[in-house]
């Protein structure tokens, strides 16, 4: 998944996640590039886990004093290998001060973007920043400070659902009593200021207050001018001076006047809510960066709580190998449990350190206490306090053998057993080839191949990313060819989703040599005729060929893609389908290709086919590699462009005697185009008395951006149902007696498992393979369904391909190039022309002046030239150059198949000449 602009279209130019992705690994959106944000950002980077971060400043100038640290962090920061430079940059305080600005790390950071509302589903998270742009990952971490909007808005929605505590519900206030004036100067003279040659850090604090004020640069000097007078110990010869000297001294950009707010929420991961977590600066405010609880930095804790929420989340985010639901909420729930009841202790313990510098009479009373406290308890609360050293799970640990053991971190201790069982887990596969090989007579181990056996032995093993019409077409074809292949399908079931497909004599010839026609027949509905309407139902014309079956062989059929699929799924076995495997990198040499899955298995071969969709996985890793090598054409470097979306659905068996057209013998097809509304709306009848039904809807500018936000995801019922509602007034034919039925009649009886809310891109890459990658369907090439072109081509792509196939007898680099430029010589000017034919179509549904026009023509096209149209569009009729040929005598001769005509005398030829032994004569011995 890669991160896009969605007003641009276009790749962000300062930050390509692409280049970082890696297999398993979810990505992360950190909102907020404060001291939690960015540790959080390093841990990620040193866990090869994607990210980007967004700060909403448009360049870095951490603003605030100095931060105390040591202890805490020494374990981790060795790990992340900065504490040398940490203690160069530091000085020596009990811990050590370390300035804001030296966490901030170089790469992946985002400037200017201010986040400000996120939406999000079952498969992502959409954010939206303040100039228009959009983002989209697995995870959003809000770490934006105390006043966050990613915690503003989840919370928001919490509480539209009653989900909200009412401890949580402070309608944007947070709680303080106290402002500070913070600033740090340029670097001073050590012969005026004596205490700067120290080894160790001086600090002083005085006990007075001040009043509230507003933010910005002209309060925050105003302040100065009160404060200057304050005397401060460090001056020459033991000379006092005054904060004056120091605010003198200090930039105007380093001078900030700051509320010192104190509280920790209760809500982090709340019930329901899927891929946003509070983990930096929206669940705890501490130094306005983890802010689910804020603590007054006057007690050093703010930070150092950041940085541990950082390591804690990290460790569990280096587990998931698949950022689903269900296992994202459970890591969430993990990091809230160790987390929160820590910061709860910190918070007051934060709270005694702020009353140490406090003016009321509790101030006096626990400035009183800390001066008399002995000095073995005062080691044992400051013991206790730097007991908490964390470390990463996913890095070597640091050896940690203080007197003081440091306190039990459950996210490393439970991520720790979980990497080791992923690593047992992490192992390769390759696909068993197709070998018949002869029994030993003895019964001994085989040891020698027939110039047969050998010949099957060389034939290259076919990865198939994506188990669509497309994928599983090709694994029949190879299945038939005897070439072995796998099939690597995210689905961890096949639940075809979609409505119908309109096939026939663009598949009758292949079907018949495949063994499958015959059931085909069996499953689908002849159709003949589209009947257009109105939205209240009157008559626009009607697009019928009777001919068609005298011209090309055979009718024209519908067949829902349920039925479909399990034809083809069924025709496999089983054994060559893998179901639950989601291809997320590939990686290629001169000798092989090997695809790693989010289960953190892989897969090796010879050759890997991408049919993985619109969205291919396949496809991104590919034009990845190729826009490195500086091969990828700028015209493929783009985002999938659509103009409307799409719900479709499948209803259960129907009566015929309540809807009357299940009892017809055709199939019957209605369109009705809205007038008052932005849709279109479709119905056909099926074989298996259902009705597949579908709803267009055109977008506007608003509505595209709004959609725009879910491009790379999968709606989740909830969309399809919210739609669904929308729709249900719709008026379409087929009631009893000529009663008018609504969709909603059709809506009511479709299981929600078989509705779904898709979008409609449109699209013809010019890059169909890479090394020993090659793309197939969607992923290559991506037409809007309404025009019945998307799957057939799908279809005969795999016919070209496994043409090609069955002729290697030699997987080398050469060979597979050769192959896979004839496919694209012959399938892509046939994808092109396909594509405008399914703009034709889609604008004869659409709402455009445009769309009038086509209807226009449509309806007024004579006969003749109708009859061409529909010809030429069933001249395409491919068949298989391995398998017995089918006889095609039909009055509409096939158009010329190069992957036919060419392969047969190529098949021909090896057939006459099979593999021998080195002498000549007799097996070879391997």
């Amino acid at each position: 998944m890669s991160y896009c602009s969605a007003k641009t279209y276009q790749p962000v130019p300062s930050f390509d996640l692409e280049e970082f992705d890696v297999q398993g690994k979810p990505k992360v959106l950190i909102s907020g590039g404060g001291i939690g944000g960015l540790t959080q950002a390093i841990c990620l980077l040193k866990a090869d886990i994607p990210f980007p971060v967004f700060e909403r400043a448009k360049a870095i100038k951490p603003l605030g004093s100095a931060i105390s640290l040591g202890a805490s962090v020494g374990p981790l920061f060795i790990q992340l290998g900065i504490w040398n430079e940490f203690n160069q940059r530091g000085k020596k305080y009990n811990t050590v001060h370390m300035h804001k600005e030296d966490l901030t790390p170089s790469e992946r950071i985002l400037l200017g973007k201010r986040v400000f509302s996120f939406m999000q589903n079952k498969a992502n998270v959409v954010i939206e920043c303040s100039d228009n742009s959009t983002y989209y990952g697995d995870i959003l971490v809000g770490a934006d400070g105390a006043y966050s909007a990613v915690r503003q808005q989840l919370y928001k929605e919490l509480k539209a659902d009653k989900k909200l505590p009412k401890s949580d519900d402070l309608s944007g206030s947070l709680p303080f009593n106290c402002v500070c004036l913070v600033g740090q100067t340029i670097p001073l003279d050590p012969e005026e200021f004596p205490h700067l040659n120290e080894e160790r850090s001086q600090g002083a604090k005085r006990n007075d207050s001040f009043r509230n004020s507003e933010w910005g640069f002209e309060e925050a000097e105003a302040l100065a001018r009160e404060v200057r007078p304050f005397k401060v110990p460090g001056g020459k010869d033991g000379k006092a001076i005054t904060l004056g000297m120091y605010v003198d001294k200090t930039p105007r950009q380093q001078m900030s006047k700051v509320m010192l707010e104190e509280i920790v929420f209760k809500t982090c991961l709340p019930q329901g809510m899927l891929r946003s977590v509070l983990a930096t600066v929206s669940i705890r405010k501490q130094s306005d960066v983890f802010n689910y609880t804020y603590m007054n930095p006057s007690g050093a804790l703010g930070g150092i709580h950041a940085i541990h929420d950082a390591v804690a989340l990290a460790n569990w985010l280096s587990t998931l190998q698949l950022a689903d639901d269900k296992v994202t909420e459970k890591m969430f729930k993990e990091y809230y449990t160790e987390r929160y009841p820590i910061a709860k202790a910190a918070f007051k313990t934060g709270q005694m350190f702020t009353h140490n510098l406090g003016k009321n009479m509790l101030a006096v009373v626990v400035r009183g206490m800390m001066k008399r406290i002995p000095a073995w308890i005062w080691r044992r609360i400051i013991c206790m306090m730097f007991e908490s050293r964390p470390q990463c799970s996913f890095f070597p640990l640091i050896e940690d053998d203080a007197l003081v053991k440091p306190s039990y971190q459950r996210s490393l201790h439970k991520t720790l057993v979980i990497h080791k069982e992923l690593a047992k887990k992490r192992v390769c596969y390759t696909c068993a080839p197709y070998v018949k090989s002869t029994p030993d007579p003895y019964g001994l181990p085989k040891s020698n191949l027939t110039p047969e056996e050998l010949e099957e032995l060389n034939k290259p093993n076919v990865l198939i990313s994506g188990g669509g019409i497309g994928g599983l077409t090709l694994a029949l074809l190879l299945h038939k060819a005897n070439i072995p292949f796998l099939v690597l399908e995210k689905a961890k079931e096949i639940k075809p989703l979609g409505s119908a497909i309109q096939m026939g004599p663009s598949v009758a010839a292949l079907f018949k040599q495949l063994g499958i026609w015959d059931e085909f027949l069996e499953r689908s509905k002849v159709w003949d005729a589209m009947a257009m309407y109105k939205e209240d139902l009157t008559p626009v014309h009607s697009m019928a060929s009777p001919w068609l079956a005298n011209a090309v062989g055979c009718y024209n059929s519908v067949i829902s893609r349920p039925e479909l699929y399990d034809l083809l799924f069924n025709s496999i076995p089983r054994e060559r389908i893998l179901l639950g495997k989601r291809v997320l990198s590939l990686t290629q040499n001169e000798t092989s290709v090997m695809v790693a899955c989010s289960d953190s298995s892989s897969y090796h071969g010879d050759i890997l086919v991408g049919a993985d969709g619109a969205y291919s996985a396949v496809r991104q890793n590919l034009y990845k590699e190729l826009k490195v090598a500086h091969k990828l054409p700028s015209s493929d470097d783009v985002t999938l462009p659509f103009s409307c979306v799409c719900l479709v659905g499948q209803t259960v068996p129907l009566d015929p005697e309540e809807f009357p057209d299940m009892g017809e013998e055709l199939t019957k097809g209605h369109t009705m185009l809205g007038i008052s509304t932005m849709c279109t709306w479709l119905t056909v009848t099926t074989r298996q008395n259902t009705v597949c039904w579908g709803v267009v809807q055109f977008l506007d500018k608003e509505s595209s951006k709004l959609n725009d936000s879910f491009r790379n995801s999968e709606w989740g019922p909830e969309a399809a149902e919210a739609l669904a509602k929308e729709v249900r007034t719709f008026k379409v034919p087929g009631g009893k007696d000529g009663k008018v039925l609504t969709l909603g009649d059709y809506i009511d009886k479709t299981p929600a498992g078989m509705m779904s809310k898709v979008m409609l891109e449109e699209i013809v890459f010019h890059t169909w393979y890479g090394g020993r990658t090659v793309l197939l369907g969607d992923a290559c090439h991506k037409m809007n369904p309404m025009g019945g072109v998307g799957g057939i081509n799908a279809i005969h792509d795999a016919v070209t391909l496994a043409n090609w196939l069955s002729t290697l007898r030699v997987a080398d680099d050469e060979g597979i190039e050769a192959v896979f430029k004839e496919y694209r010589a012959e399938r892509y000017p046939v994808a092109m022309e396909a594509f405008k034919s399914s703009q034709m179509f889609t604008h004869n549904l659409g709402k455009s002046w445009l769309s009038v026009l086509v209807r226009g023509i449509i309806k007024r096209l004579p006969t003749w030239l109708w009859k061409r149209i529909i010809y030429k569009m069933f001249a395409s009729r491919p068949q298989c150059s391995f398998l017995p040929l089918i006889k095609d005598d039909a009055p509409v001769k096939p158009s010329y198949q190069p992957s036919l005509h060419k392969t047969l005398p190529i098949l021909q030829q090896l057939s006459e000449c099979p593999p021998v032994a080195a002498s000549g004569s007799g097996p070879m011995t391997v």
